[in-house]
């Protein structure tokens, strides 16, 4: 039988020649959530997020704030927010972009206790953000240093309103954005992006009404999803 939302622990041998006893080993801990092709996109939870970072590089950079969205049936019903301290510089055209300094870490939690929050949170929800070859990437590059493999369903707004609203100048979020007429004061805050990519979401759909169940919408799924 084929388990489609499970969690549970993978034990990883190391290699004979590196332990340093016939018991070495480490655990990782696996959380899934996998789409049917049947399922109604309106019928499940999504959990719609965004990343804020010190820069693109999944392994030199880090997350330094974590926002989402919590929806069912196209309604936001909670939602998730943290800074997250950080031991690397931020760059100043990070602060200037994001508005985040540095003090603004100090005192914050690290990603090893955020990151597992907001595991949790999104347990049992399809994902979604915008631009998903970076928020699923540097998300998953964390996870990978906390021995932590996530396997979701994943939605890309991005290659969405790259066909559906293809006559725009660019697809960036405050583009699409400004085209759906929606409110969007702050910029690059990991929170409010992550509440005008849940709404930008809704207006594509109803766009497209034809796009109902996860087989209609894989071409707009995250590469690994």
């Amino acid at each position: 039988m084929r388990l489609r939302h499970s969690v549970f622990h993978q034990v990883l041998f190391a290699p004979e020649e590196r332990c340093q006893t016939p018991a070495a080993f480490s655990f990782r801990q696996t959380y899934r959530y996998r789409m049917r092709d049947d399922e109604e996109l309106m019928r499940v939870p999504w959990v719609v997020f965004d990343l804020e970072t010190t820069g693109f590089h999944k392994h030199a950079d880090r997350i330094i704030e974590v926002g989402a969205v919590k929806y069912i049936g196209g309604k936001e019903v909670d939602g998730f927010s943290s800074l997250v301290h950080v031991d690397i510089p931020i760059p100043a055209a990070v602060q200037k972009l994001t508005g985040i300094e540095p003090s603004m870490l100090e005192g914050q939690r690290s990603a090893h206790e955020v990151i597992p929050e907001f595991i949790e949170f999104l347990q049992g929800s399809l994902l979604v953000c915008h631009n998903s070859s970076f928020d699923m990437v540097m998300l998953g590059a964390e996870l990978g240093r906390q021995n932590i493999q996530m396997d979701y369903s994943c939605l890309c707004t991005l290659k969405m309103a790259r066909e559906i609203l293809a006559h725009l100048p660019n697809r960036k979020l405050g583009t699409v954005a400004e085209y759906f007429a929606l409110p969007y004061e702050t910029r690059h805050r990991s929170l409010a992006d992550a509440r005008i990519t849940a709404v930008v979401l809704t207006k594509m759909l109803g766009l497209r009404p034809e796009l109902k169940t996860w087989k209609d919408t894989l071409l707009y799924a995250h590469p690994s999803s």
